[in-house]
């Protein structure tokens, strides 16, 4: 065989199986139309000159059992709709060009028992993974458990012995380069057997992790906690600022209430006919008359008229 996979091939609405492993001349993407294949339960296109990216009409294959994308030149993210494949058994992506995080959707693949995703560009943590697998490559890399001379069962993350876990970023084998795996510690807990022996991660575990797969953080709670940060600087901020310029602001305070004060103002003592604030008219302040003083002689007016 040779050419493309035409999008013609999504008519075949009554096919169950398409097989194109092993034909290197090959070529082009897998058309979108896949997907209306309803009836398919097994799709090997590997080992051939096939690019692009997985078509999301894939993940609709509700009755796929096997997928086979080993070995050819497709690339991208896998995505969270692949655990809508509820009936897949085998999955194999083996030296491809694919990268990004693992959808932490593969752990509800509850019926896949061979994953095979070695030599390519993952990152991320590794995702929880389902227990049935009895066939598995994560990495083409090989490391014994650890335990008395190199033997031992498998620590898990939540181990009181979670510092073996360490042993993981030395595996053995040949020199990583950006298309191998490099997953983040710690792996996941109750990784399923078969996968032991070639998962590992390349990051310096934290103490305490129980989990590999982080607890994505609200958008609300996010912006709350920004918010809330940003609000204590500006206060931290104006707090500084107001001690700083403390004594301006109390000379200005004082020369304020200075300008309105006894000195500024009119006395009403020598206004007699102030007013009050209604409006109406103030009795007169006698104050100021001087009163006579008992001392001083008092005339009598009878005596004048002489």
């Amino acid at each position: 065989m040779e050419g493309t996979l035409p999008p013609s091939s999504g008519e075949l609405d009554k096919l169950e199986g398409l097989h194109m492993k092993g034909t290197p001349s090959i070529s082009g993407t897998i058309p979108e139309e896949i997907g209306l294949l309803s009836k398919l339960t097994t799709l090997e296109v590997g080992r051939d000159m096939v690019s692009g990216t997985i078509p999301f009409s894939l993940y609709g294959l509700v009755n796929l059992q096997e997928l086979y994308l080993k070995q050819n030149k497709m690339s991208g993210t896998i995505s969270e709709a692949i655990g809508a494949l509820k009936h897949l058994k085998k999955l194999d992506l083996t030296e491809s060009k694919f990268s990004g995080e693992l959808p932490g959707s593969i752990s509800h693949l509850r019926q896949l028992q061979q994953f095979n995703i070695e030599d390519n560009a993952w990152r991320g943590f590794l995702p929880a993974l389902p227990e049935g697998i009895h066939t598995c490559e994560i990495s083409d890399k090989r490391f014994t458990p650890p335990g008395p001379n190199g033997a031992g069962r498998w620590t898990p993350a939540s181990s009181k012995s979670y510092e073996e876990e360490q042993r993981q970023t030395v595996p053995r084998g040949a020199d990583w380069d950006d298309l191998d795996s490099k997953f983040k510690c710690p792996l996941p807990d109750n990784l399923p057997k078969a996968c032991q022996n070639t998962a590992f991660c390349v990051t310096d575990p934290v103490p305490g992790h129980a989990s590999a797969t982080p607890k994505p953080k609200g958008k609300f709670g996010m912006g709350l906690m920004t918010g809330l940060l940003a609000m204590f600087g500006v206060m931290v901020v104006l707090g500084v600022v107001l001690f700083v310029m403390r004594k301006t602001i109390l000379r200005l305070t004082v020369t304020e209430a200075g300008a309105f004060g006894p000195k500024g103002a009119k006395s009403d003592s020598f206004n007699p006919s102030t007013r009050t604030s209604s409006g109406t008219l103030k009795k007169p302040d006698s104050s100021w008359i001087s009163k006579p003083d008992p001392n001083d002689a008092v005339v009598d007016v009878n005596d004048c008229r002489d």
